[in-house]
């Protein structure tokens, strides 16, 4: 944890010293500008526009890559992050009522060292279970009498388009992805937590056809190791869809595989500390009982805009159903999820 934190604050400081390089040299022109109003070459007027054009043609070379002060690389990175601070009530049949303050922060950057490739980092809040280290929420309950909270590694990744400029079908749109990425699949959190950046690789096709924008996810995630034991479970994925317009209004549709292996058999709390089963019919005493082999089906359509105050925002109606396809799994195999978002 140490040894990460550390490449953390390398990260940062690196960053840090080339826009103080920028910095200087930013100062430097406004001190050349000065001088030139105290000799009168320059009215105050005339300055104050000639700082105003050198700032926004820095920004320009910057958001196009070409300031000959900051490396490119540094010229693409997009910082990005949130806070969310929130009160959280829970009431569950048969316990008791659950009163908790949340926090979560999340913050990182994407760049792109070049045409083809990105690469993406993002740290985040997150609670250490007393079952063990592993954790997906990114929320951090107010507890433990003001101690310090720990941030750890929310993704990590790369994405690579080896073949931008061919003219060959689904090669051109063709992305590889590598690490611990944010979730590539368009699903619903019956299925996926939103919190659960997977780890692995995924292969993405998103070529148009006929006008209509199509999609195409393959992928492969391990979900442990186990240096005794070679059969490691594994999570192989696909979905396959396209967003066509519906009387000129946006929708999606999608048909996803999900399948597990090397599940059944498994200790519930093997790789899964933080979950615990509480339907009886999943487990065989404290092994799971089945394999997974869910089909997903998703789909969404936005039929119209809402005028709230001076904001437009889309409703949109979705709809999810899931099959666990393993055999010799019990009649309760199936779930489905309806409902409507109000904006983005």
């Amino acid at each position: 944890m140490q040894h990460s934190k550390s490449k953390v604050i390398a990260l940062v400081l690196t960053v840090s010293l080339f826009f103080c390089c920028w910095a200087v040299q930013a100062a430097e022109i406004d001190l050349l500008v000065e001088k030139l109003v105290e000799k009168g070459i320059l009215s105050e007027g005339e300055a104050q526009q000639l700082l105003t054009e050198t700032r926004e043609e820095a920004r320009r070379e910057i958001a196009q890559g070409k300031n000959e002060v900051l490396p490119k690389w540094l010229q693409t990175t997009k910082f990005s992050g949130d806070l969310r601070i929130r009160y959280q009530g829970e009431t569950k049949s048969g316990d008791k009522h659950r009163d908790r303050g949340r926090f979560r922060l999340r913050y990182g950057f994407d760049c792109r060292p070049n045409e083809q490739m990105k690469v993406g980092f993002k740290m985040a809040t997150g609670e250490n279970k007393t079952n063990g280290p592993e954790q997906t929420s990114t929320n951090q309950t107010f507890t433990n009498s003001f101690q310090n909270k720990d941030i750890w590694i929310d993704r990590a990744f790369i994405e690579y388009t080896p073949f931008s400029l061919t003219d060959l079908f689904l090669l051109k749109d063709m992305t590889l992805i590598g690490g611990k990425f944010a979730n590539p699949f368009f699903t619903t959190d019956m299925v996926w937590d939103s919190d659960i950046n997977p780890e692995g690789g995924v292969i993405k096709f998103t070529p148009s056809i006929g006008g209509v924008e199509t999609f195409l996810v393959l992928g492969f995630m391990p979900l442990g190791e186990d240096k005794d034991d070679s059969n490691d479970p594994k999570l192989y994925a696909g979905q396959i869809g396209f967003s066509p317009k519906i009387m000129g209004r946006s929708s999606k549709f999608a048909v996803a595989l999900y399948s597990y292996d090397d599940i059944k058999g498994m200790a519930w709390n093997t790789y899964s500390k933080n979950y615990t089963p509480t339907i009886n019919n999943t487990l065989d005493g404290s092994n799971l009982k089945y394999d997974y082999n869910i089909v997903e089906f998703n789909a969404e359509y936005s039929p119209i805009d809402l005028a709230v105050f001076s904001y437009s925002l889309p409703v949109v109606l979705q709809y999810s159903y899931v099959s666990n396809e393993a055999k010799h799994v019990s009649e309760k195999h199936t779930a489905w999820l309806a409902g409507f978002k109000l904006g983005k």
